[in-house]
């Protein structure tokens, strides 16, 4: 969006205050809980463009995204 509006700055606003209120909230399916679980994904040189090395990762505690 190169030229945002008032109302588009207003949605921002709202997303960022509900994003703010909702910092201890997750989602969780099942009812299994392991503790501490990490997921990593990695690709090397998967961007054609930049050659770059990506990688991701997920860690949960008890179901629950931490980073």
């Amino acid at each position: 969006m190169s030229n945002p509006s008032k109302e588009d700055w207003k949605t921002v606003q709202w997303i960022f205050t509900y994003l703010h209120g909702s910092v201890d909230v997750c989602l969780q399916f099942g009812r299994n809980r392991d503790g501490v679980i990490g997921y990593v994904d990695s690709d090397i040189a998967g961007d054609l463009d930049k050659r770059r090395f990506l990688i991701a990762y997920v860690f949960t505690i008890d179901g629950c995204a931490i980073s």
